[in-house]
């Protein structure tokens, strides 16, 4: 028996009740059904949605322009009509697909890196809006997919493109249940925006409150010192290093860690204890530098930390974790930010600028404590939210997985648990 070329293994995890399609196919779905041709009248006016304004599923309008033909760019040309589907013909893998969600019919236009799909009678544009994010339709894509740099699909292939296409009231079930999760993962993460917003003010209102004297940080420093910058070990030799990127937020990340065989005096010299404050010393951009995080131990292991970062220890009167609230905040990173220096196309700051940093100290630690503390729990907050989220999108991926093989039919699925997982 002759082997599955890629393609067919995908499509044979489709329900084998279903009928497959292509999504050229009359009935079902054209592709690029409209294009702008040299003949458009020069003042016809459009919003432009090109595949930098999409990710998964979402378009941010705040980046996409409203332009004349005779100022838009020659990629400018898929004319929208609600309910089309948006699927991005470059680089497939980030999912850079989305749909029409609006209702005037005149005045939207796309970039030609994205395909048009647009729904016939044999499929629902309700229902063919989620297939771009399923796996077979992914799997498909990547198969044909040509190039390296900047990898794309073309769009003849596009049209061989196979797409299941079950009966209408399962068409219409399908796309109920992922609709809900759709509502939900949005609802979520306007609430993970909200969250963010009421932390950023309920800390400036705590620090207006506390009405601390500003003083240099060079009072409270015992150290400040740069990381090593010996080359990482290409065989995982060594102490545990932390990097640029493992400094996210205010907090440090354990991920993609590299290790250093440094001599022993040297790690001697640069071993992290609890409650360093690390500090991003150099970046091409400038709202990097600066992050910070509080160093805790994950184990007994000595760590380490590279060039590109600083460490600070302080003494008494000044927490390291409400120096890194601070840092993290509005107020501090304009204070960061104004003794930041340009060099050959990067933003840095060193150790004196470090030592000169003003900031607003209580006269106690326990009015330190207390905005530490409320920082956690806003923070906290926000975390469980967009831990929510992530829960959200593994649950419509593991949905769509079990409705489009058949191992779930629609009318199994209670939608009041999709809605409050």
């Amino acid at each position: 028996m002759r082997p599955q070329t890629p393609i067919e293994r995908a499509v044979a995890t489709y329900c084998s009740d279903w009928r497959v399609v292509n999504a050229n196919q009359g009935g079902f779905a054209c592709v690029n059904p409209e294009t702008l041709g040299n003949a458009t009248a020069p003042d016809f006016e459009f919003r432009y949605i090109d595949i930098g304004s999409v990710s998964q599923g979402r378009i941010d309008w705040g980046t996409v322009q409203k332009i004349r033909f005779s100022d838009s760019p020659s990629r400018a040309r898929r004319l929208l009509r609600p309910g089309d589907t948006l699927l991005s013909t470059v680089r497939p893998l980030l999912g850079s697909h989305t749909h029409a969600a609006w209702d005037e019919r005149e005045g939207y236009v796309c970039s030609t890196g994205f395909a048009v799909i647009r729904a016939r009678e044999g499929l629902a544009s309700s229902f063919l809006k989620h297939l771009p994010f399923a796996e077979q339709v992914t799997r498909q894509l990547v198969a044909w997919q040509c190039g390296t740099n900047y990898p794309a699909v073309n769009e003849r292939d596009v049209h061989l493109l196979q797409l299941p296409a079950p009966l209408p009231d399962e068409q219409a079930a399908i796309a109920r249940i992922l609709d809900a999760v759709d509502t939900a993962i949005e609802r979520t993460r306007d609430a993970v925006t909200q969250s963010r917003v009421l932390q950023k003010s309920a800390l400036a209102e705590a620090f207006e409150r506390m009405h601390g004297e500003k003083r240099r940080l060079r009072e409270f420093t015992t150290e400040v010192r740069y990381g090593t910058s010996q080359a990482a070990s290409d065989r995982g030799w060594g102490y545990p290093t932390l990097r640029i990127p493992n400094v996210i937020g205010d907090q440090l990340t354990l991920d993609d860690l590299t290790f250093v065989d440094a001599k022993l005096s040297e790690a001697s010299r640069l071993t992290l204890r609890d409650g360093d404050l690390l500090l991003v010393r150099t970046n091409g951009n400038p709202n990097y530098v600066g992050r910070s995080a509080v160093f805790r131990a994950p184990d007994d292991r000595q760590w380490l930390y590279a060039s590109y970062l600083i460490r600070v220890r302080l003494r008494d009167g000044l927490l390291p974790d409400y120096a890194n609230v601070f840092l993290g905040m509005e107020q501090g990173r304009r204070e960061l930010l104004r003794r930041v220096t340009t060099s050959a196309g990067n933003h840095n700051i060193n150790s004196n600028s470090v030592r000169l940093l003003l900031i607003p100290v209580p006269r106690s630690t326990g009015e330190q404590e207390r905005i530490v503390d409320l920082a956690r729990s806003l923070r906290d907050h926000s975390f469980a939210l967009a831990n929510k989220v992530t829960a959200l999108l593994e649950l419509k991926e593991s949905l769509m997985h079990d409705l489009l093989t058949g191992r779930v039919r629609a009318d199994g699925v209670a939608l009041e648990s999709v809605r409050q997982p």
